[in-house]
Formats: C-alpha cells, structure tokens, sequence
C-alpha cells in the first residue's frame, strides 16, 4: 500500500491509493535529448571559437587569455542546472487517484510548487484529448477535469493512456455515488 505522507499529503481514515500518473516517459526521453544536443554540439562551436576568432592579436585575449575556459565553465554549470530541473519537473509531478480524491501535485520551477485536491462526488465531466501524430503513436495526451469545486478545473498535460485515464475516473465517480446512495438509502431506512 503506498503511503500518501511520503507525498506530503494527509491521508484519510480508509483512504487508499488506487493509481499513480506521471506525464509520459517520452518527455524524459526529449528531456535527454535536448541535452545531449546542448552539450555536445554548443561546445563543438565553442572550440571553432577559440580557433578562428580568438588568436593572441584579438582584443578578447588581451583581456583574459581564459575566456573559453571560463565560458566553457558557465556553460557547463547552466547545462547542469537545467538538466536537473527538467528531472524535478519530470519526477515530482504527479497526479494520484485514491478512493475518495483526486490530488494533483505540480512542480512549476525549483522552488514553485502548487497541490490541489478534488474529491471525487465534486467531479462534473472528465475528458481527455490527444492533438498531433505523436500524440496518437505513444498514447500521451491532456485530461480536463471539471468540478463543482472552489477550483473548477484541473488540466493535466502529456499523461499516459488519457482516454483510459478518464474512464477510470468516471468509473470511480459512479462507484462513488453508487456506495454513497446506498448508505443514504440505508440511513432513511
């Protein structure tokens, strides 16, 4: 049984864990990619820099013959950082259904994350969308989710199986109703 506290989240009496969704392992993919394509070929027009534009006659070595070096340094650092927020973007935004909510956490930046919640007899409509070609071959897409809650809408993006994903929170939400209802019943009775 996963542990909602390990998320940072007060977990209720009887609450479980049902499922937990993260965006699509293809945007770590592109993640990787990109940054692979910054690190290996930015530097490569770093060394033609120095070769053809930075002779000992050039103003940029009268000034500090290491330069490069220094930028070089810079580039690496900024690489680096980026790198490591595109994996708290990747690994700390995640979406989990239990038996009684909805909770979404979202890591905008470092230091910028928001958390919201919806219980799921506040859950209106749920659809799902896939826009584009890749969308269609990995099975990725956005999923909106309206409530009749203070906050009326949750958008998640780039989620794994969208259309399954919103059938089984609508699922959730009859069986809800469905156990709701009957205790209801049970209490008139």
């Amino acid at each position: 049984m996963i542990d909602l506290n390990k998320f940072q989240i007060s977990q209720e009496k009887e609450e479980k864990v049902l499922k937990i969704i993260k965006k699509h392992k293809i945007f770590l993919f592109l993640y990787v990619l990109y940054a692979t394509i910054l690190l290996f070929f930015i530097p490569i027009f770093l060394i033609l820099y120095e070769e053809f534009f930075f002779t000992e006659s050039s103003f940029l070595y009268l000034i500090n013959p290491d330069l490069p070096i220094i930028l070089f340094g810079i580039y690496i650092l900024t690489i680096s950082f980026m790198i490591f927020n595109f994996w708290i973007d990747f690994a700390l935004d995640v979406r989990i259904i239990t038996n009684f909510r909805i909770i979404s956490t979202e890591q905008k930046s470092l230091f910028s994350r928001k958390m919201s919640q919806v219980y799921l007899d506040n859950i209106e409509d749920v659809s799902g969308t896939q826009d584009g070609f890749f969308a269609h071959i990995f099975n990725f897409g956005d999923i909106l989710i309206q409530t009749a809650a203070e906050k009326n809408m949750f958008k998640w993006h780039n989620i794994p199986k969208p259309f399954w994903t919103t059938e089984y929170i609508l699922d959730l939400h009859r069986d809800f109703y469905k156990n709701h209802n009957d205790s209801i019943n049970n209490l008139k009775k």
